[in-house]
């Protein structure tokens, strides 16, 4: 993840940082229309996913969700995604331990 997210930066951003990937992925949500009150609710100190100082609100996540509805990709991506209750999808996660 960090790899990729360096990747984005070097590629989007200006620099292969995590500032810079931080700043390809600002970009992004801007001209996707995210509105400025759910884009100021992200933040990324670094692309692992491991730092406490990381943040998304879900706001942001519900406008990026709809954003990203309106993308020719969106219909594969959504069929990607698990759905509770289904065989096969949830990798057998609820009721491992018998309940």
């Amino acid at each position: 993840a960090g790899c990729l997210w360096k990747h984005v930066g070097a590629r989007f951003g200006g620099a292969g940082t995590w500032a810079g990937g931080a700043q390809a992925v600002a970009r992004a949500l801007e001209t996707w229309g995210l509105s400025e009150a759910a884009r100021a609710q992200f933040g990324v100190v670094d692309g692992s996913g491991l730092s406490h100082d990381n943040r998304a609100s879900a706001r942001l996540l519900v406008e990026l969700l709809r954003a990203s509805a309106a993308r020719p990709w969106w219909p594969a991506f959504a069929v990607s995604l698990p759905r509770a209750g289904v065989d096969g999808r949830s990798g057998g996660a609820r009721g491992a331990r018998g309940d």
